[in-house]
């Protein structure tokens, strides 16, 4: 499984506090955070459950009230 980047952009910052406030503090859980960046090489196959949960963080992100109240 890949790893998440160390020097994060803004955009990344945003796409890991999302996926943290969808599922809590479940470290495990990062590998939808990673393909939410494009880093798909080496990272494992999601299942369908994963990406309707994906598809769900990307419209939280889309909407600006909410991506604006992000702690990050």
């Amino acid at each position: 499984m890949r790893r998440l980047p160390t020097n994060q952009n803004e955009n990344q910052k945003a796409i890991i506090e999302a996926t943290r406030d969808f599922y809590g503090d479940d470290t495990c859980l990062m590998h939808i955070a990673i393909e939410l960046m494009g880093r798909k090489r080496g990272n494992k196959e999601l299942s369908e459950q994963d990406r309707a949960d994906m598809r769900y963080i990307q419209a939280n992100l889309a909407d600006p009230v909410y991506r604006a109240n992000l702690m990050f």
